[in-house]
């Protein structure tokens, strides 16, 4: 989505001296109607790069107001993606209604989106926190001996538990997070952390590997 990209950039543009604006603006053009959303990408050093993407309006359309604000959508996350040379999956801002994940039995299934911002996991798994029960003592074990397993250093797994839950061991963190952690871990029936939260812990690790230097 366009804000998961958003939140997913915004941290290393910032820390690079860099910004992104994307003013959104209308034409007419051999009596069509277009809308066009200019997305420029500055540096603190005054340099810069623009693009502009332009997509015909449908004017038969009964929603105009609300097709508008798709296109407009679509042209930011679009654009957006392709400066950054970031990876935007198919578009579903027109069709949502339609993408419907059924299980076996026939009822709907959402599957969690991966997170990649460190700062948004760890305000995801502090918020989630307030909505758990403290974790039981064998959860805590359980949590502790997969970061073990995931982070040999025994210094980065500290500082990575530090990040996640403001302890630097699993045991001394609060109960409720440790139990929104292991949620966010999604362990399979072998006990494995899901491809998403990997992914989303290899996003940490590098964060605080980069705030050291």
């Amino acid at each position: 989505s366009l804000g998961a990209l958003i939140q997913t950039a915004k941290h290393v543009l910032s820390k690079n001296g860099l910004s992104v604006i994307q003013p959104a603006s209308s034409n007419w053009l051999d009596e069509r109607l277009f809308v066009s959303v200019e997305t420029t990408l500055m540096h603190s050093s005054g340099q810069w790069i623009s693009s502009t993407l332009s997509i015909a309006v449908d004017e038969g359309e009964k929603n105009m107001i609300q097709n508008l604000g798709k296109i407009i959508t679509y042209c930011r996350r679009y654009s957006l993606a392709s400066m950054l040379s970031m990876y935007a999956d198919e578009d579903t801002d027109g069709n949502q209604e339609e993408q419907i994940q059924e299980t076996k039995s026939g009822s709907a299934e959402k599957k969690p989106p991966a997170i990649y911002d460190p700062l948004a996991v760890k305000a995801f798994i502090q918020k989630k926190a307030k909505l758990l029960s403290p974790a039981s003592e064998k959860q805590i074990q359980l949590v502790q001996r997969k970061f073990q397993e995931l982070i040999e250093d025994e210094d980065e797994r500290h500082q990575v538990i530090l990040f996640l839950t403001g302890a630097e061991h699993v045991k001394d963190a609060d109960p409720t997070v440790v139990n929104s952690i292991l949620k966010w871990m999604r362990l399979d029936e072998n006990y494995q952390l899901s491809a998403e939260a990997e992914e989303e812990l290899a996003g940490i690790r590098a964060y605080l590997a980069a705030e050291e230097e």
